[in-house]
């Protein structure tokens, strides 16, 4: 370990964790899941189904390609838009803007005046004490602030990000990515290949199921291990290497 570096790769699966400088990173080849924390900024992406989370100074971007879903707080400023049937929520200085385009709804709270547009399907906008409610029906998108709580649902593709307190969740079903950030806590789960980046107090543990990783980093002690063929390296206040061949962990 250098520089507080870790970087722990399993090739065939290829699980790659690297920690810099309380930065974590960590790819899956072929599902590809990145995960990095740089100054309580957390990217996650899944290629194919392509799901990035981002969290910079109490900013959250969340999008899913294809149905595309950009989720976005900045300032007390949500934006909420769904590609091709285009919903937009936005919220600043308690001023409500959704629109819908090509069904065209639009919804718009100034100074406590409310403008609800609906042309064929069944929209709600609804502000009451600061909280923000946007549903659109079939597509069925749900935005919702509530005391700097920004939760976005898009059902069947069903991607949810809430923010609470710091904390940043976003989940996309059917391929299940979950990132969530509390405290400067990180943690960021694909399941079928199950890939968990954990960071507590510069502690870094990946784990990927069925082969099998675990890279841990605590009080700079270093710990990976390859189950079934068990490699555990474990270092304090000295740079560490692990190789093992054929399977190769590095």
């Amino acid at each position: 370990m250098k520089n507080e570096t870790v970087i722990s790769e399993m090739k065939n699966e290829d699980v790659i964790c690297e920690m810099k400088n309380t930065a974590v990173i960590c790819e899956m080849k072929n599902e590809t899941v990145i995960s990095e924390m740089k100054n309580e900024t957390v990217i996650s992406e899944m290629k194919n189904e392509t799901v990035i989370c981002e969290m910079k100074n109490e900013a959250v971007i969340c999008e899913m390609k294809n149905e595309t879903v950009i989720c976005e707080m900045k300032n007390e400023t949500v934006i909420c838009e769904m590609k091709n049937e285009t919903v937009i929520s936005e919220m600043k200085n308690e001023t409500v803007i959704c629109e819908m385009k090509n069904e065209t709804v639009i919804c718009e709270m100034k100074n406590e005046a409310v403008i609800c547009e609906m042309k064929n399907e069944g929209v709600i906008c609804e502000m009451k004490n600061e909280a923000v409610i946007c549903e659109m029906k079939n597509e069925t998108v749900i935005c919702e602030m509530k005391n700097e709580a920004v939760i976005c649902e898009m059902k069947n593709e069903t991607v949810i990000c809430e923010m609470k307190n710091e904390a940043v969740i976003c989940e996309m079903k059917n391929e299940t990515v979950i990132c969530e950030m509390k405290n400067e806590t990180v943690i960021c789960e694909m399941k079928n290949e199950t890939v968990i980046c954990e960071m507590k107090n510069e502690a870094v543990i990946c784990e990927m199921k069925n082969e099998g990783v675990i890279c841990e980093m605590k009080n700079e002690a270093v710990i990976c291990e390859m189950k079934n063929e068990t490699v555990i390296s474990e270092m304090k206040n000295e740079d560490v290497i692990c190789e093992m061949k054929n399977t190769a962990v590095i």
